[in-house]
């Protein structure tokens, strides 16, 4: 089965004609065919970086989707948590009222310093501590 060839007439540099030339002459073949060839190869491998230009634009989407979805369920978790927090403080002030603690804003503030205190603890720390009390036997 032939292919149909077009006619293409194109002008270049004397600098590229040299080339051409040398190239040619180096493989036994005329300058329309390695003229072709190099063409070919050339919108080959442009069509390459066109078509991975496409994919990393639907790869960047897809997980910039997913990431949104990981987001969407570490601000859900969060806010579970910030709640349930909230709860347990005002508990804790309630508990302290009832018990007719009269220093109970005080305690408040105190419980607050050392909650803010361990939050900021390195994770490694805290795992440590939790570690040493497993390895005691420690159940608290």
């Amino acid at each position: 089965m032939t292919t149909k060839e077009h006619r293409l007439s194109i002008r270049v540099d004397q600098k590229t004609y040299n080339l051409l030339q040398t190239q040619a002459a180096r493989r036994g073949e005329s300058m329309s065919r390695v003229a072709r060839r190099i063409l070919q190869n050339n919108l080959q491998s442009e069509a390459a970086v066109d078509s991975q230009e496409v994919l990393l634009s639907v790869v960047r989407t897809a997980i910039a989707k997913e990431l949104r979805r990981s987001e969407n369920r570490l601000a859900s978790i969060s806010s579970k948590a910030a709640i349930s927090a909230a709860a347990t403080e005002n508990l804790m002030v309630y508990m302290l009222k009832i018990m007719n603690e009269p220093n109970f804003k005080a305690i408040r503030g105190e419980c607050r310093k050392r909650g803010v205190a361990y939050v900021r603890e390195p994770l490694e720390q805290i795992m440590q501590a939790y570690g040493e009390h497993k390895e005691r036997g420690d159940d608290n």
